[in-house]
């Protein structure tokens, strides 16, 4: 057994070293550089063997940068991003508009922007009782609760669909140290459902312990949730692995793969760090499920990592819930029915 679980842990490592690999091949400053070349090369090409086709290519590229800079001066933006943009395409136009084209043409965001509106309404129809369904109802609700302090504070969060609630606990706490084994008890006391979205899930020694109570309530009828980050947890990320945790009944999800070169919203990551249990329980911060994060093992990063997290609950648990459910919801095929 425990040779087959060292086979498991050295081939998740190898896959996180491959993985790591073929994010860095395909870098979009690696690509940067292809276009360079490419365009460095096509230039030799006119020049030393197609010199009598010289004056048409200068001619076209002189029309086509001309066009785009046209483009870039007259789109809504700063001054100095678009100058940043225009003095490339003087000297290397080919590598500049695709390099632009590239870096904004980016239909996965919108996409993922859209959806993501659809299941917002969709599950902020599932608001507790106590907050107002429509906009100016909510408008007065949260003038009541910010008359002394915070008003501008909350409105924000009220129009960005964080509602304020009252009656609710919170606890803090100051070091990784300190909340870990108070998440392995909230985990071990869970009668419904485990949800977690981390941005970074190792697995190490931390992980291996949470996982086996994880198993443990699967094991009692508990429904447990992993959504995992695909840069952030590369090695959680692998079909390996994904694979492996729902042969033991969790149900795991990446939110927005890594696909070599046609991935095209890299900087769209999920850094949430959410611990939900029974709708009842939650745990945030700025921690993550590794062991440099909990000051544990020998082999970290930094001697100390100082961070915080805090416990709350109540009614508030609410709005972790609506946030889980619409990420694990965002690459679905099919959007599940949130009522229960």
């Amino acid at each position: 057994m425990k040779n087959k679980n060292t086979k498991r842990f050295i081939y998740i490592k190898d896959k996180k070293r491959l993985k790591i690999f073929y994010r860095s091949v395909y870098s979009r400053l690696i690509i940067n550089f292809l276009f360079i070349a490419i365009q460095i090369f096509v230039l030799a090409l006119f020049v030393l063997r197609l010199e009598k086709y010289l004056e048409l290519y200068f001619g076209l590229s002189l029309v086509l940068s001309a066009s785009f800079m046209i483009y870039v001066v007259n789109k809504n933006g700063r001054n100095e991003f678009k100058l940043a943009w225009i003095i490339p395409m003087i000297f290397v136009p080919l590598f500049s508009i695709a390099a632009y084209l590239m870096y904004h043409t980016n239909m996965g965001s919108l996409r993922v922007s859209k959806r993501l509106t659809m299941l917002r309404e969709k599950t902020q129809i599932m608001l507790p009782a106590n907050i107002p369904p429509s906009l100016e109802s909510q408008t007065k609700y949260v003038n009541e609760l910010s008359k002394n302090h915070a008003s501008d504070l909350i409105y924000y969060l009220t129009n960005n669909f964080f509602f304020p609630y009252t009656n609710c606990a919170v606890e803090y706490f100051p070091s990784g140290e300190e909340v870990f084994p108070r998440m392995l008890d909230a985990i071990r006391n869970a009668k419904k459902y485990i949800f977690l979205e981390y941005f970074i899930i190792e697995p190490d020694s931390s992980w291996n312990e949470i996982y086996n109570e994880l198993v443990k309530k699967v094991r009692e009828g508990v429904e447990v949730r992993i959504l995992c980050d695909g840069l952030g947890s590369p090695a959680l990320s692998t079909s390996y692995y994904q694979k492996y945790l729902k042969a033991n009944g969790i149900k795991a999800r990446v939110f927005v793969p890594i696909i070599p070169v046609f991935s095209t919203h890299l900087n769209n990551r999920d850094h949430r760090k959410m611990l939900i249990v029974d709708g009842q329980l939650a745990f945030t911060g700025g921690l993550n499920l590794s062991n440099e994060y909990f000051n544990r093992g020998k082999k970290n990063r930094f001697a100390y990592w100082k961070d915080n997290a805090v416990q709350i609950q109540g009614q508030a648990v609410h709005t972790f819930l609506q946030l889980f459910l619409q990420n694990w919801n965002l690459f679905a095929k099919d959007i599940e029915d949130f009522t229960p």
